[in-house]
């Protein structure tokens, strides 16, 4: 049995004990979301999309010339509770094995990750739609909320 199988029945287990659990499906910027397969588990996990979001990864490796504004905008592949766009640690950092850098305290980082989306004309208007912070807010939002997910 697969791991996504595996994964799918815990899901569908889980699904009336824990019914205002959230959902990440989180999916890099820089592969085919049509093909996703956290948003094909999702699909099967929260049919009626009340517990989802979706996040973006990687923007900051995607290809030149290529941009992930409908993905955010939900155009390929609607979700109910929308997307968030984030950026990953640096690559070079990545490449160098090295860990988060110690010096880069995360109010750096989080500027740093606003200055991305900011410094992209493609992504104007959308600033409620990128970074980790917008995250935490949706997610908390979503906690917060008097009626969780519809149920």
């Amino acid at each position: 049995m697969s791991l996504i199988s595996l994964l799918l029945i815990f899901l569908e287990s889980q699904r009336f004990l824990w019914p205002s659990c959230l959902i990440l499906a989180i999916t890099p910027a820089n592969s085919d979301l049509a093909n996703s397969d956290a948003l094909q588990i999702e699909g099967n996990a929260d049919p009626d999309g009340y517990r989802t979001i979706g996040v973006i990864s990687k923007f900051d490796i995607m290809d030149r010339g290529t941009d992930a504004r409908n993905l955010l905008l939900g155009k390929v592949i609607p979700l109910r509770l929308g997307y968030v766009g984030v950026v990953n640690r640096s690559q070079e950092i990545t490449m160098r094995n090295e860990d988060i850098c110690p010096s880069i305290c995360i109010k750096d980082a989080l500027a740093a990750e606003e200055k991305f989306f900011r410094g992209r004309p493609v992504y104007n208007g959308l600033a409620d739609l990128f970074g980790a912070s917008q995250l935490a807010k949706k997610l908390n939002h979503k906690i917060e909320s008097p009626k969780l997910y519809g149920v």
